[in-house]
């Protein structure tokens, strides 16, 4: 007789004790896996989510965001929290008693961004990060920064420098940024290191230089939580916007995606159990683990070796976009309008490859 899926440790060691051999677990306790709500583990020992009331087990997310005006909050662990905009961009929020660190910052209505993320917040806004220069990564950091404070420099220490919550970008973006006419949301540190590491209220947080869509990515990752980050690098809505203007390729997508899924995350064990191991907040779209990150990169690396393929054969522009090698793929991340077409995507992964970019 065939086991369909564990309910929460608890539950299953008692389980265990109580009943000779094995027996099928009841099919409506099955876990619930429907993408961004998370399961319905109820032998899960649960908590309360600060201000918001919604209730989340220890280790799973919420099992539904809450809407807040025009930005809904999911808590993912009990300390992290993703937030989405009206716009449908995703920032993320670690927070604790001795200080909240933000990562991005969404767009659109700054008073309701930053409104909801006081509200989750059980601490002062200490740090905010920037996982890359897009509108929809920086937009509303201003805002989340003067609403913060200043207790000097990571790892606190040293004198508060101003009354604002410092911001930290890849000075590859601090520099992007500066250069715009009228400069705003710029990062107060444009770090040169492939690794910032420190650590907030015992929570070990880093933020890893990941160039990708552009050479001023990173990834900001919660240790103890388990949460990633993955601002732009992983749009879970759209192909990747390949920003080669700005160090983008589309090797580098696959880089980042590689070393995410190789090395910074951990699948769930068993591989059914839920939303159990690392957790993911992508730029756009549903909270993610590593399965998705493992989609996502499959489909790029096809899409790339067949355009390689066909430039290998001379093949011009035009004739590659007739071939469609977005096939099979185009119609769950493609788009035929908006401010990034599949066509755009596909010539931009052409002149990636055209041009040699080998990260």
């Amino acid at each position: 007789m065939r086991i369909r899926c564990y309910v929460g440790a608890a539950a299953l060691m008692g389980w265990a004790l109580a009943t000779p051999g094995f027996a099928q677990v009841d099919e409506a306790a099955s876990i619930d896996m429907t993408p961004g709500l998370g399961p319905n583990d109820a032998a899960a020992p649960s908590v309360i989510q600060p201000d918001t009331k919604a209730t989340a087990s220890t280790l799973l997310p919420a099992n539904q965001a809450v809407i807040m005006g025009p930005v809904s909050v999911l808590q993912v662990r009990p300390n992290v929290y993703m937030l989405t905009t009206a716009q449908g961009a995703n920032f993320a929020l670690l927070t604790g008693p001795q200080g909240s660190v933000v990562v991005d910052s969404g767009g659109g209505d700054c008073a309701a961004v930053v409104a909801a993320a006081k509200q989750v917040a059980r601490g002062p806004i200490r740090y905010v990060f920037e996982t890359s220069g897009d509108p929809d990564r920086v937009g509303c950091v201003d805002a989340l920064s003067s609403a913060g404070k200043q207790y000097g420099a990571l790892n606190m220490r040293g004198p508060p420098k101003s009354e604002k919550a410092p911001v930290y970008a890849n000075e590859h973006t601090l520099l992007r940024l500066s250069q715009l006419p009228g400069a705003k949301n710029l990062p107060s540190e444009g770090n040169t290191r492939s690794t910032v590491s420190f650590s907030v209220g015992g929570q070990g947080i880093q933020a890893l230089f990941t160039p990708a869509h552009t050479d001023g990515d990173i990834l900001v990752l919660f240790r103890q939580a388990d949460v990633i980050a993955a601002g732009n690098l992983f749009d879970d809505t759209h192909f990747p916007v390949i920003d080669l203007a700005n160090g983008g390729s589309i090797q580098g997508e696959i880089n980042a995606l590689n070393r995410l899924v190789d090395e910074l995350t951990i699948p769930p064990v068993p591989k059914w159990a839920g939303w159990y191991g690392t957790l993911v907040i992508p730029g756009r779209g549903h909270l993610c683990d590593q399965a998705d990150l493992v989609m996502y990169r499959d489909m790029l690396t096809v899409i790339r070796d067949r355009v390689a393929a066909l430039l290998k054969q001379g093949r011009t522009l035009e004739q590659v976009q007739a071939a469609d090698p977005t096939r099979g793929y185009a119609g769950r991340f493609g788009s035929n309008s908006g401010s990034w077409t599949t066509r755009e995507f596909v010539e931009a992964v052409y002149k990636s490859l055209q041009r040699g970019d080998k990260s």
